[in-house]
């Protein structure tokens, strides 16, 4: 599919390609918002650049797409800090450990953390975000906002060395390119820690896995409608459905102690979220359910 879509990008014109486009983001929004990384960059900047100049792409953006894991055990994570913190000549090791603790205590999206600022408001520590998905009013505003205090300090020191390599990068380009090798790294990584196959998150796992969390802590503390506000307020949604249709449910969280370590969100964007806990199903999921029966 990534081919084929490659080669077209050649042979129409720019407002022809625009319109297949905004089909293949509407898609993979509807499928899980950028699960699938190799879609990801076939449409960032970085991969429009080649085709213009009539580069070749690698060989990644040409495998079809395949469905990605959408939750990480506490275990398994743990597994997987240990092995990258070793002591080891592999260059990002020690990089790629933090950024997994921070992407699985704060949910941001990958491309999220570039434009990111870490901040401190009356002595609290704050996390500011830039939204990745404001167009058609997908996105709670133009920004969100977390509250770091209840995180512990192993966590928020990963979280502030994630900040410091972000903040090596002056482009968001090189930023993405930096992010396709710590991928990459990921993936060897879970070969060698775990060599059975069963476990191969991307870094979109541990949004899911964050998002996951958030719904088991918050339903403890509040009552269902508001604990999905804040869970949208999170993960930076414009409404309640988004993370009940298409992220890990509150079964594939952690237990009490393991997900303690969590943020909060803005009350102010909490309060600006739309509620739609019982929307009805996509028609087109309607209509494959009444050609089955």
């Amino acid at each position: 599919m990534c081919d084929f879509f490659i080669d077209l990008k050649t042979k129409v014109c720019a407002s022809t390609w625009r319109r297949y486009e905004a089909a293949i983001r509407a898609t993979i929004d509807y499928n899980g918002e950028w699960q699938d990384e190799i879609l990801h960059e076939l449409l960032s900047d970085r991969a429009k650049a080649k085709v213009r100049a009539g580069e070749a792409l690698p060989a990644s953006l040409k495998r079809t797409s395949k469905k990605k894991q959408k939750a990480i055990s506490y275990q398994h994570l743990n597994s997987l800090i240990l092995y990258l913190r070793r002591p080891s000549n592999i260059a990002n090791r020690a990089i790629l450990a933090d950024f997994l603790v921070a992407l699985a205590a704060l949910g941001l999206r990958p491309c999220e953390w570039f434009g990111a600022r870490y901040l401190h408001n009356f002595g609290h520590p704050i996390l500011n975000v830039l939204n990745a998905k404001t167009s058609n009013g997908r996105g709670n505003g133009e920004e969100r906002e977390f509250d770091l205090t209840n995180l512990s300090t192993e966590t928020l020191g990963a979280i502030k060395r994630t900040f410091e390599w972000v903040d090596t990068f002056e482009t968001k380009d090189s930023f993405e390119s930096s992010l396709s090798t710590l991928a990459k790294l990921l993936t060897r990584s879970c070969e060698k820690v775990f060599p059975d196959g069963s476990v191969r998150p991307c870094f979109y796992t541990f949004r899911h896995q964050a998002i996951a969390n958030a719904k088991a802590t918050f339903r403890e503390s509040a009552g269902e409608t508001e604990a999905a506000q804040c869970v949208a307020a999170l993960a930076g949604h414009a409404t309640t459905q988004t993370a009940k249709t298409h992220y890990a449910s509150s079964k594939s969280a952690w237990g009490p102690e393991e997900r303690s370590d969590h943020c909060l969100p803005n009350p102010a964007q909490v309060m600006h979220v739309e509620v739609k806990l019982n929307a009805p199903a996509p028609s087109h999921l309607i209509s494959r359910r009444r050609s089955k029966t």
